[in-house]
């Protein structure tokens, strides 16, 4: 009755004058809230990895060698070498990559088996073996 301009005005909170968002926080409604930066994209943490030493290197080579040497020897058919030399060839396929930083197991053990092969070789032209000698020991 007080309205003089027949405005009809609705004191009711009833759910036809809900807030379509009732949480306060502008931030809630994504449509409401005042645009920010993007959040900056991380890159995932990254375990600090060391590289190998110089000595591992040498280690995990000797360990190669060791644990594939009968296989790689089949592979280089050295099936024509006695039990002795191949023994030879292994040890000095271990020499050539304690002497060598930068040699490779099998690249080591491929040398060693060309070498005692060219040896007897050699033994066979001389008639005799490398480490005879016709003098005694100093």
């Amino acid at each position: 009755p007080d309205n003089p301009n027949n405005i009809v005005q609705n004191n009711n909170s009833g759910p036809e004058n809900a807030n379509p968002n009732p949480n306060p926080n502008p931030q809630a409604n994504p449509a409401s809230a005042p645009a920010l930066a993007p959040a900056p994209v991380l890159a995932p943490a990254q375990a600090s990895v060391t590289a190998p030493t110089a000595a591992e290197k040498r280690l995990a080579a000797l360990r190669e060698l060791h644990t594939h040497r009968t296989k790689w020897l089949q592979d280089l058919d050295a099936s024509d070498l006695s039990k002795q030399e191949r023994k030879t060839a292994t040890e000095l396929a271990f020499n050539i990559l304690e002497a060598d930083p930068k040699a490779l197991p099998f690249e080591s053990l491929q040398i060693a088996v060309k070498n005692v092969r060219k040896r007897g070789d050699l033994e066979e032209e001389l008639g005799c073996a490398l480490n005879e000698s016709d003098s005694e020991p100093p």
